[in-house]
């Protein structure tokens, strides 16, 4: 999922009585993501979690240390 204000953006829309289409047209985000945002606004989840994704270069730690 998108990012922080991307978040702020439709959290601020969806407060001030824009509807998932309104919201999904200004910012040129599907209406199923508005949607996703949206539920977690309304769950009273705050900024999305970010998973951590491992690096191909991981493996390769150590020696780039060194």
């Amino acid at each position: 999922m998108p990012g922080g204000a991307m978040y702020t953006t439709i959290k601020t829309l969806w407060e001030i009585g824009n509807n998932k289409t309104e919201i999904s047209k200004a910012t040129g985000h599907d209406w199923k993501t508005i949607d996703k945002v949206i539920k977690r606004i309304n769950s009273g989840q705050e900024l999305p979690i970010k998973k951590e994704h491992p690096s191909k270069l991981d493996i390769h730690k150590e020696k780039i240390i060194e």
